[in-house]
């Protein structure tokens, strides 16, 4: 490399340049005894004693490190405020008993919740039954049940399924157990689909 010698050769060098340290009977001392006066000198213990302030540097930044993950976790878990949401899917009066709605707000995470045999759902954002931002929500309510790889049966019409042709929206304002969403098969009845 040019004639220059690089941080790991020049170690080298001086490593092989330097004898061991003695103490006054000529007996070699061990590294305890590196940070005495008379060794000081040395240029090994002097590279010792750097090697172990940027050990004791390290583990400072390590410690440090940590008390701010220990921070950041206990301070907050940095999401969005929520409200306990549950309620109930009708289509033309009566309890939808298969999908799951979902709840879209701008800008934030979306709810999810899953249908049960009397049509109620509990929203979960993140975890558990955590509910919903606050905020309007377009919603969707997807029914699609997979009969077989050929066929799926709507249990609700098609256009439910996306918040783009739903028409619904709900604003949630604080927790709520008796949200009611409505839909309709407006004339149309349950279908099969085969692909």
């Amino acid at each position: 490399m040019n004639g220059r010698r690089g941080p790991r050769d020049q170690w080298k060098a001086l490593v092989a340049s330097q004898k061991p340290a003695t103490d006054e009977n000529g007996k070699t001392t061990d590294d305890e005894t590196a940070d005495e006066p008379e060794h000081r000198g040395s240029a090994v213990n002097r590279a010792f004693a750097t090697l172990r302030r940027y050990r004791r540097i390290w583990l400072g930044g390590c410690l440090f490190i940590l008390v701010i993950c220990l921070v950041a976790v206990y301070s907050g878990n940095g999401r969005p405020d929520r409200f306990p949401v549950s309620g109930q899917v009708l289509i033309d009066g009566e309890p939808l008993a298969h999908g799951e709605v979902r709840f879209i707000p701008d800008g934030a995470r979306a709810s999810i919740g899953t249908l049960d045999e009397h049509g109620r759902f509990t929203l979960t954002c993140f975890d558990g039954s955590d509910g919903a931002v606050p905020g309007t929500h377009r919603v969707e309510v997807a029914t699609a049940e997979s009969l077989n790889e050929k066929e799926v049966r709507w249990h609700a019409p098609e256009k439910y399924a996306s918040f783009e042709t739903s028409g619904l929206s709900v604003e949630i304002t604080g927790p709520t157990d008796d949200l009611v969403i409505k839909l309709t098969w407006d004339g149309e009845q349950p279908i099969v689909e085969r692909g």
